[in-house]
């Protein structure tokens, strides 16, 4: 049938898209990025006679969607703004049609986004090891733009020495490992058989965990201990027998995690004795940037630049983001635009909430995948993850596979 076509070709863009730096290969980027909402449409053509989703999930989504055409129309760079209007239009097209996928058609979904990760990972390790060696004799050969990066923001990532894989930092990398590393917890909970898919996605989950070390992101450690404790608690809440059953393999499971977070604060220290990197001074700049920002809305709550226009408020040509996901949306979109985005966060739980509660007998995927979207929300209270749509559109996708009706059966 020519939607299996449709859904192939999905899957397949699906998992190039972390696999491609939206920095140094920007043209292959932007194609993937066409051609998923292209392929986004054929299927709402193909997929007419499926049942419709639910209303209380796509309308807030919808509505989103279509507010965001009010602030690029009156955006202070209306070019700017349009380009993050197509990154959003892929991520919620992509959206609406997961949200009402198939049993069959998620699970494969989530296979992909999992396996994906895989490769991001083990990249992210020879970056470390091997990788930063060469681009630093590239860099002493005194070239100022390398692969069409700026030499100065590479000499900090090697002053660092955190890896970043193929997204722009490594506070983005761990954002997006920390997601697909919680869902690879829920998939391997699901799973009936200790198989070859099993030990394959053990392997992937150790390889993020490795990965998101080398990243040195407190921020991304801290939503990947937060993902985990939250996938815990709805464990026992649920399924305590299950927990109980399988302690020894949480333990493991925790004991990873949490030495993942204890390794990143001592690094973190160690930063700070030799090269005066200070966590402080990190906390103070998001700091200095929000107080400003809030008297501005305070001020003038109805006032909105525009997406990807918050530079015109900052006046700094570099200082593009605001590090917070809710206050960015408020001073770009207007505070119309974040009221519609929290209803749909809170649609969207609701939701998934009610699926849990329906599930079946093995209900830790979309456990997997409520903890995996809550982390990339939290990490984004102080980061930028969202407005960056390589690691933005893995969490929409996830986001919405959390809200279709159908129960995982891995």
């Amino acid at each position: 049938m020519a939607i299996n076509i449709v859904n192939r070709l999905m899957l397949f863009l699906i998992f190039l898209v972390p696999l491609v730096s939206c920095v140094t290969q920007p043209l292959f980027y932007n194609s993937i990025f066409m051609s998923l909402l292209g392929l986004c449409l054929v299927y709402a053509v193909l997929s007419h006679k499926m049942p419709p989703a639910d209303k209380s999930v796509m309308l807030p989504a919808v509505l989103f969607l279509a507010y965001l055409v009010i602030p690029v129309l009156f955006s202070k760079n209306p070019l700017v703004s349009a380009r993050y209007l197509f990154e959003f239009s892929v991520c919620v097209a992509c959206f609406l049609v997961f949200s009402n996928a198939a049993n069959d058609l998620k699970r494969k979904v989530v296979f992909v986004v999992i396996l994906s990760s895989f490769f991001v990972s083990l990249y992210a390790i020879y970056q470390h090891f091997a990788s930063f060696a060469l681009i630093q004799q590239m860099i002493s050969e005194n070239k100022t733009i390398l692969y069409g990066v700026d030499t100065a923001a590479l000499k900090k990532a090697l002053r660092l020495g955190r890896a970043v894989s193929t997204f722009p930092s490594g506070n983005l990398l761990s954002a997006y490992l920390a997601m697909t590393g919680i869902v690879s917890i829920g998939y391997i909970s699901d799973m009936r058989a200790y198989n070859k898919r099993f030990f394959l996605i053990v392997v992937v989950l150790a390889a993020n965990i490795t990965a998101a070390y080398f990243s040195y992101s407190l921020s991304g450690a801290v939503c990947f201990a937060a993902g985990f404790l939250m996938f815990l608690a709805f464990v026992i809440f649920k399924k305590q027998e299950f927990f109980k059953k399988y302690l020894l393999w949480f333990i493991i499971q925790g004991v990873a995690i949490f030495a993942l977070l204890a390794a990143m604060c001592i690094k973190w220290h160690d930063l700070s004795a030799t090269l005066n990197y200070h966590l402080v001074n990190s906390i103070q700049y998001r700091l200095a940037a929000w107080k400003p920002l809030l008297a501005a809305l305070r001020d003038n709550p109805f006032q909105f630049l525009g997406p990807g226009n918050y530079r015109v408020f900052s006046g700094n040509e570099y200082s593009i983001f605001v590090h917070n996901i809710f206050l960015q949306l408020w001073i770009e979109s207007g505070i119309t635009g974040l009221i519609i985005f929290v209803w749909l966060i809170i649609s969207v739980y609701k939701k998934a909430l009610r699926n849990l509660s329906s599930s079946g007998t093995r209900p830790y995927m979309q456990i997997g995948l409520i903890a995996a979207a809550f982390a990339f929300l939290l990490q984004n209270m102080a980061e930028f993850s969202f407005f960056i749509a390589q690691a933005a559109l893995i969490w929409w996708i996830l986001f919405a596979l959390m809200a279709a009706d159908d129960t995982f059966k891995v």
